[in-house]
């Protein structure tokens, strides 16, 4: 029951994990498909501000109207007679093209003609004044032989007549007009009026191209102006003139005009890519004023005249408060005259941005695929790799994006879809949080299990350890003591000892190759087989590993293996019988300090040969003697360097162990230093030892009467 309790709630979580996985992938498509405009906007001035363009020529010279120029002449409007003294001035420095900024809509209100209708005098002289020349021929002799474009603006309101504004451009493809009505409606043409106008050799509509928040990231550069007439922008209508093309085309297919074209007879003189919408987004450098020259300086200055030489020239207002103002995407508030000029310099330096017609539709792409990813990858990873993971996601459009732009000058929306995905990223990490918690107290609870059980057997494998204080509670004839400490919580080697008869001491060591579990279960059926052989009255200690080795080799599929050294003690006369199986061999301590190192014939570790006739070994103990039988636990600890303990140390260890008759404080003398040794090094290998110290031959009762 407890078990499908289990895989119930692992399947229910499972289900939820996979529940917030879509919920974040749909809110991740909701949010890119609903973004508010505005965080596109903000995104796309980030980049421009983060990244602005460097300009690489100069084909652009501004004339302002600046303020000390409205100081020097007064207030803006200035009297028409002085416009075309402007204007004079700048076609005298032979400009490839100027564009004028300004729109005079209405004849010169000063001139002599306007003051014939406000005066009381004769029809005669009211007649002469008519007759007179004003202000708006200053304007026209300044433009009439240079190559002027003048400006037309938008009044607002739908067509009411035909203009000419058509007349130099051409539809080549699809209807423009559709593409063109995405961000501005047909409008009826604010001109000058057709004194000035016939002068000009173009005119170029300004009307503005900016968001709802005023920033004005692209320049319209064709109208509609009704009648089935398209008008050009100022900015490609200067390049018609300064090129001396007779036309431009308008290319457009079923998705909105995509290119301008300026062409003279046959030939195409010069392309301009554009947006659906017939549009140009420029990409901003910041404001250089070094490159632009005040009206009042020009007037007066021949040095500035030939800055104009084969420029193109912008014509307008500058000065603080002006009613053509835009903010840029660099977040500065700048004239109408320069968003003019940065787009001219961009088509110049090849540096116009490009939003693609399918820019939206591979937003959305990226972010349901990058969605999906976070969605279903992260909650399967570490839960620090799913934090990084999600962060790195989320952060991929944005990269993507400035990738983009800085490489190829395309536009794409790196915002909304990093808020998207760090949505589904989010929610993702939140299920892998969840998910994670859970197999931590899954885990955790398995730990405290298996913690149990390894202390379990630990208790268990430690109690069938015998103790020499409750074995041999007063034994006199001999001191035996032994240690066994596991590398991990349970070990492999094992020891024992008992008396065989009322005279006969059986001790053991043994070390099962591994360590765990698996060797600490091996370690208790080997102690007890051994003790089995042991308890059998063999003839000698070779016949009993001999048996104890064809009874573990019976059943051994882990084809583990035992060293082991054993061996008969008489504790009366201290004759000894050992035999090894591939173990270390014991050092013999004499109570004159000098050691020896047991040798026998010996044989293989138990289990190694199924059939093996292991032999017997004899030595004889002296008065004092103390026997040390050791594993490689010993001889083999390592400290944090590496460093073994060794044979030396182990010698050197013993040195001072004879005469201490108690064995417990010869185990002490031994295993302190090996533990001082290790130090804080994880323990390499189980740890285990018998002391055993034969005092001599004890008399028996008669004999010490």
């Amino acid at each position: 029951m407890a078990q499908i309790l289990a895989s119930l709630t692992d399947f229910l979580l499972a289900k939820r994990g996979l529940a917030v996985s879509i919920l974040g992938t749909v809110l991740a498509g909701l949010i890119i498909w609903q973004a508010p405009i505005s965080i596109s906007n903000s995104w796309f001035d980030s980049m421009n501000q983060m990244y602005p363009r460097q300009r690489m020529t100069e084909p652009v010279i501004v004339v302002t109207i600046d303020e000390a120029s409205v100081e020097a002449v007064g207030a803006w409007p200035w009297p028409r007679a002085v416009n075309g003294e402007l204007m004079a001035r700048i076609a005298a420095g032979k400009p490839a093209a100027v564009g004028v900024d300004i729109i005079y809509a209405e004849e010169d209100s000063l001139g002599p003609h306007r003051l014939a209708e406000h005066v009381d005098a004769p029809h005669a002289a009211k007649e002469w004044l008519r007759t007179l020349q004003h202000g708006d021929h200053d304007i026209v002799r300044g433009i009439k032989d240079a190559p002027f474009v003048l400006a037309v603006g938008d009044v607002g309101i739908a067509p009411r007549a035909r203009s000419s504004l058509g007349d130099e451009v051409a539809e080549h493809g699809e209807d423009a007009r559709h593409a063109i009505h995405r961000w501005l409606k047909p409008f009826q043409p604010l001109r000058s009026h057709d004194l000035i106008r016939e002068a000009a050799f173009g005119e170029g509509v300004v009307a503005q191209h900016h968001a709802f928040d005023g920033v004005a990231r692209r320049t319209g550069q064709v109208f509609d102006v009704g009648f089935d007439e398209l008008a050009p922008g100022l900015v490609i209508e200067m390049l018609r003139v300064a090129a001396g093309a007779d036309v431009v085309h308008v290319r457009s297919n079923e998705t909105g005009i995509h290119q301008l074209a300026l062409v003279k007879g046959n030939e195409e003189l010069f392309t301009v890519q554009t947006e659906a919408d017939g549009s140009v987004r420029p990409w901003y450098a910041e404001r250089d004023t070094s490159k632009e020259i005040p009206a009042i300086a020009l007037m007066d200055d021949d040095d500035e005249l030939a800055r104009l030489e084969g420029k193109l020239v912008l014509v307008g207002y500058a000065a603080a408060g002006g009613l053509d103002e835009r903010v840029s995407p660099l977040g500065a508030l700048i004239p109408g005259v320069e968003a003019h000029r940065q787009t001219l310099e961009a088509i110049f330096d090849g540096a116009l941005l490009f939003r693609p017609d399918n820019a939206k539709q591979v937003e959305i792409a990226v972010t349901f695929v990058l969605a999906l990813i976070a969605a279903f990858a992260v909650p399967r990873m570490r839960l620090a790799w799913a934090a990084l993971g999600g962060v790195g996601l989320s952060l991929s459009p944005l990269m993507a994006a400035i990738a983009a732009y800085i490489a190829g000058q395309l536009v794409f929306d790196g915002a909304a879809p990093a808020l998207a995905i760090g949505v589904a990223g989010g929610l993702a990490f939140l299920a892998s949080m969840t998910l994670s918690e859970r197999e931590r107290r899954v885990a955790a609870a398995a730990s405290q299990r298996l913690d149990g059980e390894m202390a379990a057997a630990k208790r268990i494998q430690m109690g069938i350890l015998p103790k020499a204080a409750e074995v041999f509670p007063d034994e006199q004839r001999f001191s035996i003591a032994a240690i066994s400490q596991p590398a991990r919580t349970v070990g492999g080697d094992l020891y024992d000892f008992f008396l065989l008869d009322d005279k006969r001491l059986f001790f053991l060591v043994g070390d099962v190759s591994g360590k765990g579990p698996e060797a600490s279960l091996f370690m208790a059926i080997s102690k007890a087989l051994c003790k089995s052989s042991a308890l059998r009255d063999m003839d000698s200690i070779g016949a009993v590993l001999e048996q104890a080795n064809s009874e573990i080799a019976r059943d051994n599929p882990g084809t583990m293996f035992v060293t082991a050294f054993a061996g008969i003690l008489d504790v009366e006369t201290g004759a000894l019988e050992f035999c090894s199986a591939g173990h270390e061999q014991p050092w013999l301590i004499h109570s004159d300090g000098s050691q020896e190192r047991l040798e026998g014939e010996g044989g293989p570790p138990l289990c190694l040969l199924d059939e093996f006739p292991f032999p017997s070994d004899q030595a004889q103990m002296q008065s004092g003697d103390v026997l040390v039988v050791v594993t490689d636990g010993v001889t083999e600890a390592q400290n944090i360097s590496g460093d073994l303990f060794g044979i030396e140390r182990t010698d050197a260890a013993l040195d001072g162990v004879a005469g201490m008759g108690d064995a417990s404080a010869v185990l002490d003398a031994l295993v302190k230093p090996v533990l001082a040794f290790a130090g804080e090094a994880e323990p390499a290998d189980d740890l285990t030892a018998i002391i055993i110290c034969w005092p001599g031959p004890v008399k028996s009762n008669v004999e010490a009467a």
